[in-house]
């Protein structure tokens, strides 16, 4: 399994490391980031489909397959996809064939278990400590109906809560119904509030027919696993596919869907990696620190 990585390229150092062909807006900057966990938004590479060229996009981390109608209930089930069913399961099959990239990364983590209590967190790189991808596969998934309903819901109870702390009162906001076809009519029971009603509901309105688009296309995106070389072993009993430059091309270019890349989804050669102990701190994703994936000396037993 690998659930944590990091990242220390920005935007511009992924865009020379992969030779880009552009750098479309993106939703959000790519910063570096030094404890990304499942869940959040990362830089992906795929190829353009109508160009080829390399580019860049930003997509959730845990693949969310076409037919799931809530994705909450697969939980972190969809971060990796296991090399050796990639083209058995049908949830993963089609991504395989049609949908794959490039996932930037400068490391991994993974944690040894030392005893019944206690793991100690490892990082793994290239020796040459340059960027690396992992090879990925993609989906897009469309929002149902509940999960649109549940998404304005979750912007318009933070839309108010927002301006309560600034009136500081104390209101209680139950969200009657959010009706799918009629964006205006929001029923809302506000109380007690005495003169910051008003202004509470009209930002809520208002900030409401922003947020309220539809049903949304979500891009999202799982990292290959496979078995460990043999640094990794010691410490884990997978780790993710890992992806020379000169594979980039193969395995971004989805012409022949009857044959996938199968060969590329072996172990990294182990002689040209290195592993240290780092920080367990890293095991709070809250925690996003350049220091984090820094070689750490500690007692085997204070981790």
């Amino acid at each position: 399994m690998c659930g944590r990585y990091y990242r220390r390229s920005d935007k511009q150092r992924i865009a020379e490391a992969f030779r880009l062909g552009k750098l479309t807006d993106l939703p959000l900057e790519v910063a570096p980031s030094f404890n990304i966990a499942p869940t959040t938004m990362q830089a992906v590479i795929v190829a353009d489909r109508d160009t080829g060229e390399r580019t860049m996009r930003v997509m959730r981390w845990g693949l969310i397959p076409v037919w799931a109608k809530d994705p909450k209930a697969m939980g972190l089930s969809t971060i990796n996809a296991k090399a050796e069913g990639l083209m058995d399961k049908p949830m993963w099959r089609t991504p395989f064939k049609k949908r794959r990239c490039l996932v930037p990364a400068d490391g991994f983590y993974e944690w040894k278990k030392l005893d019944a209590k206690t793991k100690q967190p490892y990082a793994f790189q290239l020796k040459e400590d340059q960027p690396l991808a992992f090879g990925g596969v993609w989906e897009a998934w469309k929002e149902t109906p509940a999960a649109v309903e549940a998404r304005v819901r979750r912007q318009i109870e933070g839309i108010i809560v927002r301006p309560t702390v600034l009136l500081e009162r104390t209101i209680s906001i139950d969200i009657e119904e959010i009706p799918m076809d009629d964006v205006g009519a929001i029923r809302l029971r506000i109380a007690p509030n005495d003169d910051g009603e008003n202004a509470i509901v009209s930002l809520a309105e208002r900030e409401y027919r922003t947020v309220r688009r539809g049903a949304q296309w979500i891009e999202t995106f799982s990292i290959v696993t496979t078995e460990p070389n043999e640094l990794t072993a010691s410490v884990h009993n997978r780790m993710p596919v890992m992806l020379k430059p000169s594979q980039y091309e193969r395995w971004l270019d989805t012409t022949d869907q009857e044959r996938p890349p199968v060969d590329l989804l072996r172990p990294y050669d182990a002689a040209l990696m290195s592993a240290h102990v780092v920080d367990p701190r890293v095991g709070n994703v809250r925690i996003n620190e350049p220091s984090l994936c820094q070689a750490f000396e500690c007692p085997p037993n204070s981790a």
